[in-house]
């Protein structure tokens, strides 16, 4: 008798196009997660130009080496974490090869690969109202001015950890990237920090 994985599940399956318009009937925010992305944290010396060579190479993007910046590339971003550490998100298959390769590249060299993906969770938020729903659960400034594309930085969001990112290409949006045992907690912040703009969230998986 053969038996089927199971199915699988992304961390927000319960939220799927879950949306709460406001009296208008207009929704000021849009929450979308990124479901199924595959995670690594790397750890490494930057420092080291044999190291930086072999993550260029394989990966086909360097190192952010600036505090709390972001770099992405065919559907690769890497997040500065720390001065040795890093957080890759690979968005669909077509980066696996890469990280293999930096696996191989590394090899000999100090550093560590570890992956994550069944542990972190992903969303997108974006409309007119994201900054004004963001600083209800984060003493971080949000403001473009102060946090414009490009740049990311490790906060917190309703006293949960998280990372939060501009992406280069969509400055008004966020990316929002939690542990996964606390993405219901965010979510239900999220909708409820957004009730009297209206939100709306939906998966892309």
């Amino acid at each position: 008798m053969t038996t089927r994985p199971p199915a699988r599940r992304s961390p927000l399956a319960a939220f799927a196009d879950a949306s709460r318009p406001d009296a208008a009937g207009a929704c000021g925010v849009r929450v979308e997660e990124l479901a199924f992305q595959d995670y690594f944290n790397l750890r490494c010396d930057a420092e080291c130009p044999r190291t930086r060579r072999a993550v260029s190479e394989a990966l086909g993007v360097g190192l952010p080496l600036t505090a709390n910046r972001m770099v992405s590339r065919d559907a690769l971003t890497v997040y500065w974490l720390g001065p040795d550490e890093w957080l890759l998100r690979l968005d669909g298959d077509g980066p696996r090869p890469r990280v293999d390769a930096l696996r191989a590249s590394l090899d000999g060299v100090h550093h560590a690969l570890v992956e994550l993906s069944g542990a972190l969770a992903t969303l997108r938020l974006s409309g007119p109202r994201v900054e004004d729903v963001l600083r209800q659960g984060t003493p971080f400034d949000v403001h473009p001015r102060a946090f414009p594309g490009g740049h990311c930085a490790q906060t917190l969001l309703a006293r949960a950890d998280v990372i939060l990112a501009r992406p280069r290409d969509e400055p008004r949006d966020v990316e929002l990237i939690a542990r996964r045992s606390f993405s219901d907690h965010v979510a239900l912040f999220l909708l409820d920090a957004a009730h009297d703009y209206g939100c709306e969230l939906a998966r892309n998986g």
